[in-house]
């Protein structure tokens, strides 16, 4: 896949620490004053339901757009059926950004990072099935796990504590270039 800015992704099973991670590093290159795009994939075809907010309340009422503006920023929120769009279109439509990151797209062949999750008693991590796949396998930048050891099985990949927040920013900038 070719884009016309850096797209990396962060993937692994539910409750890895994904988000958390992806927050602090967004954080950290804002702070730097890269402009970052995120965008979450959800292979499970979600519905929206955050009638918490009036924004979503509006959307739940059938509005196709919902915006909340202040005169520091805006947030704008919309509902559109489609059919399956390409990871292209949606970095499109982000904008201009210095950087995209993504969580999720597990399957596709962009750069990422696996999060691997915490085994009650264990202590070996291994790859799980959807990075053996070759093209997958040769997109993989690291491996992020939340304990020691820093070490995966089967692979000479390099491994990060998911704590290593600066140790993971650095990778992603020599990808930046």
């Amino acid at each position: 896949m070719k884009f016309e800015v850096p797209v990396i992704s962060f993937s692994g099973y539910k409750h890895t620490g994904k988000t958390t991670l992806i927050s602090k590093l967004v954080a950290e290159f804002s702070s730097r004053g890269v402009r970052v795009g995120c965008i979450k994939h959800d292979g499970h075809d979600f519905s929206y339901q955050n009638s918490i907010t009036d924004t979503g309340k509006f959307l739940e009422s059938g509005a196709a757009a919902s915006m909340i503006v202040s005169q520091t920023g805006h947030v704008l929120s919309e509902w559109i059926d489609q059919a399956h769009v390409e990871l292209e279109e949606w970095v499109y439509r982000l904008g201009d950004m210095d950087l995209v990151i993504v969580e999720g797209y597990k399957e596709l062949p962009v750069p990422k990072w696996i999060l691997l999750e915490e085994k009650a008693g264990d202590t070996s991590y291994i790859l799980p099935h959807f990075a053996r796949n070759p093209e997958i396998l040769g997109q993989i930048q690291g491996i992020i796990v939340p304990a020691l050891p820093l070490k995966v099985a089967d692979t000479r990949l390099p491994v990060y504590h998911r704590d290593n927040i600066l140790g993971i920013l650095s990778a992603v900038e020599a990808i930046m270039g």
